[in-house]
């Protein structure tokens, strides 16, 4: 259906595959081993995932993913710090 989205992430270290529906809360394994529950929104081109920790000692992470032209930059923060990491993947 129109809100279902699925995501497949290619690199040399690890792929990935993610699939949800918008605005709804689902459980995710993330890249880095940490078990979240997730929830994605769309802002215009912008996809926005907030994961929430479900273990305690762990990060919760926000991480968009900006569509533009042939490429998708996916920016991750730790929420409460100023860690951030940007990624430019191409289509």
């Amino acid at each position: 259906d129109s809100k279902t989205f699925n995501f497949k992430t290619s690199t040399t270290f690890k792929s990935m595959e993610l699939k949800f529906k918008l605005d709804e809360e689902f459980e995710e394994d993330t890249p880095d081993g940490r078990h979240v529950k997730a929830k994605v929104t769309l802002n215009g081109d912008t996809f926005e995932s907030i994961q929430n920790a479900t273990k305690d000692g762990q990060k919760s992470t926000k991480v968009t993913r900006e569509f533009k032209g042939d490429e998708v930059i996916q920016t991750a923060q730790v929420i409460g710090s100023d860690l951030v990491c940007v990624q430019v993947f191409k289509k």
